[in-house]
């Protein structure tokens, strides 16, 4: 099935960190979802794919690992987090002074997860701008940047997987806010979420939000990577001539692959 075709009916089973879900008719997209904070900005990126192309990323994923670990020296199945590849830190140290391999890695993964069937959404929110804005126009609720960030994903992705008359579940990696996420997940079920703009209940979205650590799933690597680039990509903190040709070539292969749904920055 593909993303831009409406969704078929699909049984299906998933692990989805400590909890097993199944369904019939309906079950048809999963949604990975990382996040960033650097610089008063914080980034929230997710990755949209059906059961079946996730099945299949994470397996090519799983090969690319266990051929760098054979190959470097690195542990074996190594993570596959953007921060510590690009930069060869913790597991990819080994790697810390073979930049061109680590820069061929980053290559190979980028192009490995956009040969597959997904979507992915970006979202930055300004610190400092949301604030004043907030506070300028005398916004009853000041609302933290993350949680903004969250509901302008979750409304996107909830409507994707509405249009195409299915659902979406919702895996992110695990942080120390977690159960005000799914707290605040469960009020916009029923009073929709804040503000007037693409206001919703949210019917797209499956259960709750499931937290999963990055180093059981595959998907929340692959998420953490492209995240990692688009932020680099928003930024523009890279001085050295080499790398800003880097950026510029992953920045125009990403919107060129048609994979990305939304990326906006607010206020």
């Amino acid at each position: 099935m593909s993303l831009n075709q409406a969704s078929e009916s699909a049984v299906v089973m998933l692990q989805a960190g400590n909890y097993w879900v199944s369904g019939e008719q309906g079950l048809a997209y999963l949604a990975y979802v990382d996040e960033s904070f650097k610089s008063r900005r914080f980034y929230l990126g997710a990755i949209m794919l059906d059961t079946a192309e996730a099945a299949n990323l994470t397996a090519a994923l799983d090969r690319l690992s266990e051929k760098w670990s054979a190959t470097y020296g690195l542990p074996y199945g190594v993570e596959l987090h953007g921060y510590e590849i690009f930069h060869g830190e913790k597991s990819w140290e080994p790697m810390k002074l073979m930049v061109r391999a680590r820069v061929g890695i980053y290559k190979q993964l980028i192009d490995t997860v956009l040969d597959h069937d997904v979507l992915f959404y970006f979202q930055c929110i300004d610190e400092v701008a949301l604030l004043e804005r907030q506070t300028r126009q005398g916004y009853p609720q000041k609302f933290a940047t993350s949680q903004v960030a969250w509901n302008f994903i979750l409304q996107k992705l909830s409507a994707k997987a509405s249009y195409d008359k299915t659902e979406v579940l919702i895996i992110a990696d695990e942080e120390a806010d977690y159960e005000n996420r799914r707290r605040a997940l469960a009020e916009y079920r029923v009073s929709g979420t804040p503000g007037t703009y693409l206001k919703s209940r949210l019917p797209g979205i499956l259960d709750t939000i499931h937290f999963a650590p990055s180093h059981h799933s595959r998907l929340l690597q692959a998420i953490d990577c492209t995240l990692f680039i688009h932020q680099r990509l928003s930024m523009k903190t890279d001085t050295d001539a080499r790398a800003i040709k880097l950026m510029d070539e992953w920045r125009d292969q990403l919107n060129n692959s048609g994979k990305i749904r939304f990326q906006g920055t607010w206020p």
